[in-house]
């Protein structure tokens, strides 16, 4: 594999991690375009440890950081990263390590998704690029200072809605609104505790 720079991993990255729509181009800005591009892990769950992965078969990369709460989480990417790397990640519990750390480049997010949003803009002020998993925020008010947080730090974002990117994705949108499927209607079905707004929520019925 030719090897990769820090302009060009981030799209190379996600390129592998199926990503459908154009991915983002360069990461941070790099006194050489062959730097080693250092990444923290933040969340050592399963799908954190799956792009971990992902992200290590990329040249020119390196983890130097495994972040979660839960010391006991991450054991099997941590002898995986150990392995592809030549040594292992350092384990910690604190996420404000990593962002104090001026050597990590970016951060990959993939904690429980109630603290996707402040930890990219934690993330962003301290200089680093992010590729946060989905869903990004709880409420939009956090995805726009997302946005306005990524805008203000000239900082590289990109969020891991895969499926909404998709070619697939868009073919059925497609197919959905041409009508050929037939007449959609909403319709409420009721699950969980009775009588809880909770456990109303919409789908559609599609009616030929």
């Amino acid at each position: 594999m030719k090897p990769i720079g820090r302009r060009n991993f981030v799209g190379t990255a996600l390129s592998g991690l199926s990503v459908g729509s154009a991915a983002l181009s360069k990461l941070a800005k790099a006194q050489s375009p062959n730097n080693k591009v250092i990444l923290a892990l933040i969340g050592a769950g399963g799908r954190g440890s799956q792009l971990a992965r992902n992200f290590a078969r990329v040249e020119n990369i390196e983890f130097k950081y495994i972040c979660d709460v839960n010391e006991q989480r991450g054991e099997s990417v941590f002898a995986d990263l150990a392995k592809e790397f030549g040594r292992r990640p350092r384990r910690i519990v604190d996420m404000h390590e990593v962002f104090d750390d001026r050597e990590v480049n970016a951060v990959v997010i993939a904690t429980p998704e109630h603290w996707h949003a402040l930890a990219t803009i934690w993330a962003i002020q301290a200089g680093k690029d992010v590729y946060v998993e989905k869903p990004i925020s709880l409420y939009l008010w956090e995805s726009r200072k997302m946005v306005e947080a990524a805008a203000k730090y000239n900082r590289v974002v990109q969020c891991g809605t895969q499926n909404r990117s998709a070619p697939y994705a868009h073919s059925a949108r497609d197919y959905i609104s041409s009508g050929k499927l037939g007449r959609s209607c909403p319709v409420w079905p009721h699950f969980g505790a009775k009588n809880s707004s909770s456990s109303r929520r919409p789908c559609y019925l599609i009616m030929n």
